[in-house]
């Protein structure tokens, strides 16, 4: 996935199951994606579905 071009928001949920630092290494390796943290475990759309959706619908208005 390195150098990968395509723009996209990474969403990580706060108490889920995947490391920040795992993050922020997926954001460096592909400078189109946007970190995005929210209050949600690693099932993000179940977890927290209105953030989930307003993270969605803001990166599809920027598209």
């Amino acid at each position: 996935m390195d150098g990968h071009r395509l723009p996209g928001p990474a969403d990580h949920g706060t108490k889920g199951i995947i490391p920040a630092e795992q993050v922020r290494a997926m954001v460096e390796r592909r400078p189109s994606t946007v970190p995005v943290e929210l209050e949600a475990d690693h099932l993000i759309p179940t977890t927290a579905p209105d953030a989930f959706a307003a993270v969605v619908e803001a990166f599809l208005a920027t598209i």
